[in-house]
């Protein structure tokens, strides 16, 4: 069975780019432009892992944070327990605080080397 990545980021570049690391890897992609998108696809699909943006609609700035939150006050373990990355163009280290303080297993900021990336991925899944 192939591994879900859930990817939540409204940037189209960024969601092509990860698309071709992930597809040739033969992950399965499952896309969400919104942090409800988001919410919504990781209850009913439960991925292996979520690549998050910090920015996204509809909340904007801090969106992901958002959206981390809810993921890991979820009553289901298999939704908690999921693997995210966060993403983000922002250069607060606060935001990276925040999201460590909220669960996360790894904060990259934008524009990241694909291949480092995928070797971190791979930790995780």
């Amino acid at each position: 069975m192939r591994k879900k990545i859930l990817i939540a980021d409204n940037d189209p570049s960024i969601m092509l780019g990860i698309r071709f690391i992930f597809e040739d890897e033969g992950y399965e992609l499952i896309k969400a432009d919104n942090g409800e998108d988001a919410l919504k696809i990781t209850r009913e699909k439960i991925p292996d892992l979520i690549v998050l943006d910090i920015m996204m609609p509809p909340g904007g700035d801090n969106e992901g944070l958002r959206v981390l939150e809810e993921i890991r006050k979820d009553s289901n373990d298999n939704i908690t327990n999921i693997p995210i990355i966060m993403l983000t163009a922002k250069p607060f280290d606060n935001d990276r605080r925040k999201a460590e303080k909220l669960g996360i297993c790894k904060y990259m900021k934008k524009p990241f080397d694909s291949d480092e990336f995928l070797e971190i991925v791979k930790e995780y899944i």
